[in-house]
């Protein structure tokens, strides 16, 4: 065999296995909707849904939250000289800032507010949260708009204030349903 004939077919054979390897069908969730898993044989599978969100989880503070692709985290949020810890989850759109956030404040600071939100003719009223017990308030004075707000006392001297647009109702609810408290 020629050696210049050989040099070819050996680099068509490269190119092809390159080729291959590139191309391999992947697993990624990114393009499936569910996977497979096996269970008691490999003849029996189970599917999961995947889903397209991501996923927030702050050890320092002890919690998780799914959160949109198609949105943003952002901390801080805001400046503040009360707030420990504040973020906001919102869309990637200039017009949409702050849908959620997340505020960590002092007890007697949360307490303050609750008092001047009294005042203004704001009911505030004690609901379970996650298997805590929660404050829920709607705040006609929200950043952005009406908010629906839970605080939760998450220490003997923090709250944990979770704050959602109206206007973002459905994205607020889902970020309810994924909020986990981590230990």
């Amino acid at each position: 065999m020629n050696k210049s004939l050989l040099t070819f077919v050996v680099v068509l054979v490269l190119i092809g296995a390159a080729w291959w390897l590139w191309h391999e069908p992947s697993d990624s969730a990114a393009e499936k909707d569910t996977k497979q898993t096996a269970t008691t044989s490999p003849e029996e599978f189970v599917e999961i849904e995947t889903t397209d969100a991501n996923i927030y989880r702050n050890e320092d503070w002890g919690f998780q939250f799914e959160y949109p692709q198609e949105w943003e985290v952002r901390e801080p949020a805001f400046g503040s000289s009360v707030s420990l810890f504040n973020m906001a989850i919102e869309p990637i759109d200039p017009y949409n800032l702050h849908a959620i956030l997340v505020n960590i404040t002092p007890k007697s600071w949360i307490e303050s507010a609750h008092a001047k939100m009294k005042a203004r003719g704001v009911v505030i009223s004690e609901v379970e949260f996650k298997n805590r017990t929660a404050l829920f308030a709607v705040n006609d004075q929200g950043i952005g708009g009406p908010t629906e707000n839970y605080y939760i006392l998450i220490s003997d001297e923090y709250w944990i204030h979770l704050s959602g647009q109206v206007r973002q109702k459905d994205a607020f609810v889902d970020f309810l349903n994924s909020f986990e408290f981590i230990e």
